[in-house]
């Protein structure tokens, strides 16, 4: 029961974050309006590079939600039968396709959200491994990353040998 309470706090944080920042991030075209170039010297995963981040995922975020209710709606006004079979296989074929697009959105939404909440939490940009600094060109390249490149390769070359992922053994 406290461990449920606690994910309601966390999400409530999160949604009270996103809103904040969506409304300070976009223009009326919904384009973020914020850049990120690191300066010389600048510390890593410090105040500028975590709000930066803190900014990109929450417009990553509410980009995700809109493309997701674009997605439903179109889903719900297309329900007309079609009499041909050509066309009904064509319009199940768009279906499972949008599903399937849907899937990679929930999946890539937790991840955002739990970045969201490492940046909250001022744990962003450390490897979930070894926790070295993943490298914020890496981060600027895939913001969701939760291993730095030698951890990831490492992953990689054990998937690939078909071993399991637990280096315990």
């Amino acid at each position: 029961m406290v461990a449920k309470k606690s994910n309601a706090a966390k999400k409530s944080v999160v949604k009270k974050v996103v809103k904040r920042v969506t409304e300070k991030a976009t223009t009326k075209t919904n384009k973020p309006k914020f850049t990120y170039i690191p300066n010389e010297g600048e510390k890593y995963m410090g105040k500028r590079q975590l709000n930066y981040f803190e900014q990109l995922f929450a417009s990553m975020r509410s980009d995700i939600l809109a493309n997701n209710e674009r997605l439903i709606d179109a889903i719900k006004d297309d329900v007309q039968p079609l009499p041909d079979e050509n066309d009904r296989a064509s319009k199940e074929s768009e279906f499972t396709v949008e599903l399937r697009e849907r899937e990679r959105e929930r999946r890539l939404l937790e991840k955002v959200d739990s970045a969201l909440q490492r940046v909250l939490n001022k744990n962003f940009g450390y490897c979930s491994e070894c926790a070295d600094p993943i490298g914020l060109q890496r981060l600027l390249a895939r913001p969701v990353a939760t291993l730095c490149i030698e951890c990831k390769n490492l992953q990689e070359a054990f998937e690939k040998s078909g071993a399991t992922n637990d280096r315990r053994h």
